[in-house]
C-alpha cells in the first residue's frame, strides 16, 4: 500500500481531508519516532537507569521479592530504544524458585500479538530466572543474588548507570540531574567521586588535556599552589580537598567553609551572604585568626582580624544594635572588660553609644561642643573679687561627662606676685571640675583638660566658666567660653 497522505509538515507527513491512510505513511511517523528515540538515548548517556532501582537488598522489599520504582531507558533486540517509568513498587516474577538467579527488566507485550511491546511508560515486568538460563528476549539485567524459597537472600546489583551524556558538563564532572544510581548525595559528591571525574582532564605533568577544566569554569586559572607545579594546582587530589570540605558528611553544604577551600568560598559568596552571628558579644577569645578573617557577634557587629597603627587584632568595623533598659543594653553581660571601647546603635533612638569600662556606663560617641552664653554679671567687666558666670542650660534626659573647657579673656593690667585671676569650670553647684589660672596682659586663650566623671542629673541644670581674684589683680574681661562633654546614658 503506498503513500497518500498529501500534507507535510517540514519533512513531516500529515494528512489533509479525503487523504487515505497508507502503509508508507505510517512507517514514516513510527520510523521518525524510532530515530527519536534512538537520538535521545545517546544523548542523555546511552542504556541504564536513569533514577530508583534496587542498589541493595532492602531495596527489593521486606521480603526481598519486589522490585521500587524505577526510571529506565533500553534497547530491545533489534536495537530499537523504549523508555519505562514505573511509579509503585511491583511484585517479581520468579521463574526459578531457588539457586542462582539473575533479575530481568523485560517490556509487557501486547495480549495475542507476537514480540510487539504495549509501549506504555510503566508496562515493564521484572522476570527472576536461574543464572544459567537464555535472557529473556529484549531484556535488561537490573542484577544477580541467591533465591530462596521465591525470595532473593544476596542481592549484587548490574553495572546500570548510564554513560557519558552528549550535553552539559563533559564526562559528567558535575552531577547536578543525575545521580549515581541507587547512591547517596553525599556519594555523588564526595571527593573520591569528584577527583575520578576531573583527573582525566589532565595529563601526568599537569597541563590541560584536550578539554580544560579552565573552559569549563572549574577550576582557578591565575593562581597556583606556592612553589608547587602546576600539576599539583590542578591535581585530582588538591581539587578533591578543595571541594570536599564544603559539604557535611550528608552532603549538604557545611556551616563554614573552610580555608582549604577559600577560592570557592569566594565564588560562593560573590553574590550573597547569609551569615548566623554569633552567640557572644565582641571578637573570638581564642583561636588563631589571619588578617582578612572576618567575626560577626551576637549584636550583629562586624569585626576584622587586621593591622591599624601598627596594631593587629579584631577591630570592631560596625556598630552593634541593641535596646536599652536602665541605661544598660539589654543583650550581653555588663560591665565587662574585654568589651571597653564595643559601639552600639540604640534602636530606640538610632543614636551611637560607646562603653566605658572603668566608668561602667555607656557614653555617646560623639563630643558635643557647647558653646557658654552669658547667665550672671554678665556684663562681663568688673575689678576685685567676684565672679563672671558664663552658663549653659543641659538636659536633664541624659547624664554627663564633661572633657575640657577652653575660654578667651582680656587682661588689663600686668599681675604682680600674689595676684591673678582664676579660671574654674562647674557643673550646677559642684565643686570645681578643674580650673586654670590666668597669666599675662591682653588677649589670652586657655585650654585646659578636665577629669572624667559622670555627673548624674535630675532636672536641667547648669555647666559654667567662672573667674575668680586673688589678691586683687587688675581687670579682667571673660568674652567667651566652651565647654566639650560626652552625654552619658540613663
Amino acid at each position: 500500500m503506498g503513500s497518500f497522505a498529501s500534507g507535510r509538515n517540514g519533512l513531516a507527513v500529515r494528512f489533509n481531508s479525503g487523504d487515505k491512510v497508507g502503509s508508507n505513511d505510517l512507517d514514516q511517523m513510527i520510523d521518525a519516532a524510532c530515530a527519536e528515540r534512538q537520538v535521545l538515548l545517546a544523548i542523555l548517556g546511552g542504556a541504564g537507569i536513569y533514577a530508583g532501582g534496587a542498589a541493595n537488598l532492602a531495596a527489593l522489599g521486606s521480603s526481598h521479592n519486589t522490585y521500587p520504582a524505577v526510571t529506565i531507558a533500553f534497547a530491545d533486540g533489534a536495537g530499537q530504544v523504549w523508555f519505562f517509568q514505573t511509579t509503585s513498587v511491583t511484585a517479581i516474577t520468579f521463574n526459578a524458585t531457588s539457586g542462582a538467579c539473575s533479575l530481568y527488566a523485560v517490556p509487557v507485550l501486547i495480549p495475542g500479538v507476537t514480540a510487539a511491546a504495549n509501549g506504555g511508560a510503566g508496562q515493564l515486568t521484572f522476570v527472576c530466572q536461574l543464572t544459567t538460563a537464555a535472557a529473556p528476549a529484549n531484556s535488561f539485567l537490573l542484577g544477580a543474588g541467591n533465591v530462596t524459597a521465591s525470595a532473593f537472600t544476596t542481592w549484587t546489583p548490574a553495572s546500570t548507570t548510564p554513560g557519558t551524556p552528549l550535553i552539559g558538563l563533559p564526562s559528567g564532572a558535575v552531577p547536578s540531574m543525575r545521580t549515581v544510581a541507587g547512591a547517596t548525595l553525599a556519594a555523588n559528591i564526595s571527593a573520591a567521586t569528584i577527583a575520578s571525574a576531573l583527573s582525566s582532564y589532565f595529563d601526568a605533568a599537569g597541563a590541560a588535556a584536550a578539554v580544560t577544566l579552565a573552559s569549563l569554569g572549574a577550576v582557578p586559572t591565575s593562581r597556583n599552589v606556592a612553589g608547587a607545579p602546576l600539576s599539583a594546582d590542578i591535581s585530582a587530589a588538591t581539587i578533591a580537598s578543595a571541594v570536599s570540605g564544603s559539604f557535611d558528611a550528608s552532603g549538604a553544604a557545611a556551616a563554614m567553609l573552610t580555608t582549604a577551600n577559600t577560592w570557592l568560598a569566594r565564588q560562593i559568596l560573590a553574590n550573597n551572604l547569609n551569615v548566623t552571628p554569633n552567640a557572644t558579644l565582641g571578637p573570638p577569645s581564642g583561636g588563631s585568626p589571619s588578617v582578612g578573617d572576618h567575626y560577626i557577634d551576637l549584636a550583629g557587629a562586624l569585626w576584622r582580624y587586621m593591622t591599624l597603627n601598627a596594631v593587629t587584632q579584631w577591630w570592631q568595623c560596625t556598630p552593634g544594635l541593641m535596646t536599652f533598659s536602665g541605661g544598660q543594653p539589654t543583650v550581653g553581660s555588663w560591665p565587662a572588660s574585654a568589651l571597653d571601647g564595643y559601639r552600639c546603635v540604640d534602636t530606640a533612638t538610632n543614636l551611637q553609644w560607646v562603653y566605658n569600662y572603668s566608668l561602667t556606663r555607656w557614653r555617646s560617641a560623639a563630643i558635643h561642643h557647647m558653646a557658654m552664653t552669658s547667665a550672671q554679671n554678665w556684663a562681663g567687666y568688673m575689678s576685685g573679687n567676684g565672679p563672671a558666670v558664663y552658663g549653659l542650660p543641659i538636659s536633664s534626659l541624659y547624664d554627663l561627662i564633661p572633657t575640657r573647657a577652653s575660654c578667651t579673656v582680656y587682661i588689663n593690667s600686668p599681675n604682680g606676685s600674689g595676684k591673678y585671676w582664676q579660671l574654674d569650670a562647674y557643673y550646677s553647684g559642684s565643686s570645681s571640675l578643674g580650673n586654670q589660672q590666668l597669666t599675662g596682659t591682653g588677649w589670652q586663650s586657655f585650654d585646659f583638660a578636665l577629669t572624667p566623671t559622670v555627673y548624674s542629673q535630675a532636672t536641667n541644670i547648669f555647666l559654667y566658666l567662672a573667674l575668680t581674684a586673688s589678691g586683687s589683680p587688675g581687670n579682667c574681661q571673660l568674652n567667651g567660653g566652651t565647654m566639650d562633654a560626652y552625654l552619658v546614658h540613663k
